[in-house]
């Protein structure tokens, strides 16, 4: 008798990404982390299973229905019109978050320093204020390493002897901003912090 054996569905490791509102590059990182269940072909294409990606958006979809109470988010940013840009595009895709702002370096040190957010958003240019004060602080305060840091700038902007100290979880975006990208690194860091990945 001859049985026919159907594979489980699968998808590529763009269509997960398009999915999961995160970047191929995530995608990838997950699979790697074991977040996502995949294997490549003899052509070594990556082929990731569908459940596991459902599996994740519906977490995905469990977190925000829970609302983002827990998640604080601080705006190091000078130029009022694009401070008042992202706190309204925060605000729209994470209504319950703790979000502060900050226009300058000395103000922004005291209000991490008050209150530690898990994400801080940042104009390089402000960063290097006050010889570093912020990323000294962070590189002082193991609570800080865990932040999310999203910078605008220049590659060119950012010195290696600050990229040293810098929190593992730094990004750096264009001078202009990309918010689809910040949300996406947001949301994802947002998911990894409430479903941590856990040793088998």
């Amino acid at each position: 008798m001859k049985f026919d054996i159907t594979p489980p569905p699968t998808c590529s490791t763009r269509e997960a990404a398009e999915v999961l509102g995160i970047s191929v590059r995530t995608a990838q990182l997950w699979v790697e982390e074991g977040r996502l269940q995949a294997w490549k072909t003899p052509g070594g294409h990556r082929r990731i299973l569908r459940t596991s990606v459902d599996h994740l958006f519906e977490q995905q979809q469990l977190t925000a229905r829970q609302g983002s109470m827990e998640l604080s988010i601080h705006v190091l940013d000078a130029r009022p019109e694009r401070r008042d840009a992202l706190q309204l595009r925060l605000q729209e895709h994470f209504p319950n978050c703790s979000l502060s702002l900050s226009a300058n370096a000395f103000d922004g040190l005291l209000k991490i320093g008050e209150q530690t957010p898990h994400i801080l958003i940042a104009d390089i240019r402000l960063l290097g204020e006050d010889d570093f004060r912020i990323i000294d602080a962070v590189d002082r305060r193991p609570r800080l390493r865990n932040m999310l840091v999203i910078v605008f700038g220049d590659e060119g902007q950012v010195p290696d002897t600050v990229r040293r100290k810098l929190p593992a979880n730094f990004s750096l975006l264009p001078p202009g901003g990309n918010a689809d990208e910040m949300l996406r690194l947001i949301k994802a860091y947002n998911l990894g912090r409430r479903n941590p990945l856990r040793p088998a």
